[in-house]
């Protein structure tokens, strides 16, 4: 009798263990998780402040002759957002 409650302790011992480690395990993915976050959370950011010195550049390129912009002035020219949006408003 005495065998088999040591028998027992040491697998309650074992089980213990192994939920330990999967608790570390997973607090370790949540970190990553976290830092995963907010590192997606500064791209906004990041890109809000990129798109300005773009917009610079193009507009020293190009000036504001639209013609000069060649086929990238034609898909706002030709109408092609405008029809997308009236196919998503139907």
């Amino acid at each position: 009798m005495m065998s088999d409650l040591s028998t027992y302790c040491d697998d309650c011992i074992n089980v213990l263990s192994a939920c330990q480690g999967i608790v570390r395990a997973h607090a370790g993915v949540r970190r990553q998780h976290v830092r995963a976050n907010a590192a997606l959370d500064s791209v906004p950011a990041d890109v809000s402040q990129r798109v300005p010195l773009v917009d610079g550049l193009v507009l020293y390129r190009f000036g504001r002759n639209a013609g000069k912009l060649g086929p990238t002035s034609g898909s706002r020219a030709s109408g092609a957002c405008a029809s997308r949006n009236a196919r998503r408003s139907v």
